[in-house]
């Protein structure tokens, strides 16, 4: 990484977050996502901590997005069974982006629909 460069997270649409170091404490705004195999199906993820940018990761500039399944217990509690779906090819990063999410609370109108999320790690330079 260059001197001077930071990382920053930005919530880039329904389905995508950019992640890097936030305050412990700092949580995503609410996240609506439909289900693929189900469009009239939709989850609401809060509570979902931004996921930590592993200092590892980012001396190595590990970049890449992760894709999340899970299912939504009952209409409102934690995601049920997270899993990574789609690989960063980093394990550092896949497994922040689970514990992010493991983390959350969703609110869903169909208990036990499988829904996807994907969290990109990019390190911006400016």
């Amino acid at each position: 990484m260059r001197p001077g460069a930071t990382a920053r997270m930005l919530a880039v649409s329904a389905w995508m977050l950019v992640c890097s170091p936030l305050p412990a404490e700092t949580t995503v705004p609410a996240t609506r996502i439909t289900s693929t195999e189900k469009p009239e199906c939709w989850v609401d993820l809060r509570e979902v901590p931004a996921a930590a940018y592993p200092k590892q990761a980012r001396r190595e500039e590990q970049q890449g997005s992760v894709v999340v399944e899970f299912t939504a217990r009952d209409k409102w509690g934690a995601p049920k069974a997270p899993e990574v779906a789609t690989s960063s090819g980093f394990p550092l990063l896949d497994d922040e982006a689970l514990k992010a999410v493991r983390k959350g609370k969703a609110r869903t109108n169909c208990p036990g629909v499988l829904f996807s999320y994907k969290i990109k790690f990019k390190i911006n330079y400016d």
